[in-house]
Order: structure tokens, then sequence, then C-alpha cells
């Protein structure tokens, strides 16, 4: 009856002392919260304040001087149209990044983010996972392949970068094959992509030809 009556005693101190642990670490989360709260509106009113001097800077300079009054409401227009947009992108950026009330949940962002996929031939899910990976990674950037050395995402890159034999098209259309195309994002980011590469091939074959035609007239003119 002794030890049993120890046994009780026991387990009752060990759940009071649970209890006791839990209540106090609600309440220090109640007082972290309240504090980061009081921080977060401190700093959200100096960012306030630093962007109405700002918006107000930035609406004289659009109005240069002796400019005429349809010039002045035109800049107005302009401003109030865009401005409200842009000081709340502006304001929402900075508090998502200084502010101290979502520093835990930012911290656990990338926490249960899955491990790089492994490269297995003859697994189609697997080499479609890795080569995704390598192009448009969700848990990092680009750059994170050439910090962590990843020969895998590497050589998939500098396929993309090569002109060599119509390589980096070949690239585009094997992503183009391994989206989702049912996926609205997947399938613009993919249209942007493409875009922007065929933008900027442009401009490179352009720029080669008209350099090659200026060498050629070059020389015919030091030939006569």
């Amino acid at each position: 009856a002794l030890a049993r009556g120890c046994r009780d005693i026991t387990g009752a101190a060990s759940r009071a002392g649970r209890k006791l642990d839990s209540a106090l670490e609600f309440q220090q989360e109640q007082t972290d919260a309240v504090v980061k709260g009081l921080l977060d509106r401190a700093l959200q009113h100096s960012v306030e304040k630093v962007l109405r001097a700002f918006g107000a800077s930035l609406k004289r300079m659009l109005k240069p001087p002796y400019a005429s009054r349809w010039m002045e409401r035109l800049a107005d227009q302009v401003f109030a149209g865009a401005w409200p947009d842009l000081k709340e992108t502006i304001e929402e950026s900075i508090m998502e990044t200084a502010g101290r009330a979502r520093a835990k949940e930012k911290r656990r962002q990338l926490f249960h983010w899955a491990r790089r996929p492994r490269l297995q031939f003859g697994a189609w899910n697997c080499v479609r996972a890795r080569v995704l990976h390598s192009l448009k990674p969700a848990d990092g950037n680009k750059l994170r392949s050439v910090a962590e050395r990843d020969g895998v995402a590497l050589g998939v890159i500098l396929l993309k970068m090569s002109p060599a034999f119509g390589t980096n098209v070949l690239v585009f259309i094997l992503l183009f094959v391994l989206i989702d195309k049912s996926d609205e994002s997947q399938l613009v980011g993919y249209i942007l992509s493409f875009k922007s590469f065929q933008f900027i091939s442009g401009v490179f074959s352009a720029s080669s030809i008209a350099y090659a035609f200026l060498s050629c007239l070059q020389r015919a003119a030091d030939g006569d």
C-alpha cells in the first residue's frame, strides 16, 4: 500500500509538473507574441512615416520646373494610380523581411521540404523529378546547385545554356514534355521562360550578323 501510494504521489507530481511546464510555455508564447506585435507596430509606423516622406518627394520629382498645368495634372494622376499599390508592396516586403511576428514561421518555411530527388535511370518519375528540380528547384535557386556542386543539375543547366547543335532548344522541348500542362503556373512560367530565351537568342544572333556585316564593309573599304 505504501509503495502504491508513493507511485500515485509521484505520478500526480509528474502530471502537475507537465501541466505547469505547458502553462509556462503557453504563457511565454503569449508574451512573446505581444512583444513582437508591439515591435512590429512600431516598425510599421516607422516604415509608413518614411514611405510618406518618400512619396511626397517622388511626387515633387514627377513635376519638373516650368511644367504646364496639364503636365502637373497628368503627373498627379500617374502618381495617384501607381503609388498606393507600390507603397503597399514595399511595406509588405519590409514587414515580411524585418518583422518579428512571423520569424518562427519563416524559419520553418523550408523545414519540411523533401530531400533532393535521386537520379535513378529506368524510373521515369525519378528522372522527371530530378530534371525538373535541376531547372526549377522549389527549395532554392540555381546558384544552390553551384554552391553544393550538384553535377546532375549543373549538367542540365549547361545543356540548357549551350547553343551547339540546338541543344538549348531540345532542353526546352524536354521541359515541355516533363511539366504538368494542366498546371497554369508551370505552363505560364514555361511560356515566359521560352519567350525570354527567344528574345535573348534573337538579340545575340542579330548582333552577330550586324558585326559580321560591318566587318565585311570594313574589309571592303580597306581594299578600296
